[in-house]
């Protein structure tokens, strides 16, 4: 339970910043066109990597035994030791 919820609160404060430092690098209007390519790569990858953890995390919960165990949850959170 602790890891999950420094889980949660580092993924809060890492989300905000990351678009904010991003937007700040760019200068507007000059820079339009470089700051909608860094967006648009930004949330792709995001969304991308969102929609891969769907589908991974179940196969290696299944597939993987850890600890002694017939199911390796530990894995999908990344906590494998």
């Amino acid at each position: 339970m602790l890891a999950l919820f420094l889980m949660i609160i580092g993924y809060s404060g890492l989300t905000p910043t990351q678009t904010a430092f991003g937007g700040d690098q760019f200068d507007l209007p000059q820079q339009q066109a470089e700051i909608t390519r860094f967006f648009t790569i930004f949330y792709f990858t995001n969304n991308l990597a969102s929609t891969m953890a769907n589908f991974v995390t179940p196969i290696l919960r299944k597939d993987v035994h850890c600890l002694g165990l017939s199911t390796c949850y530990a894995l999908g959170f990344g906590e494998y030791q």
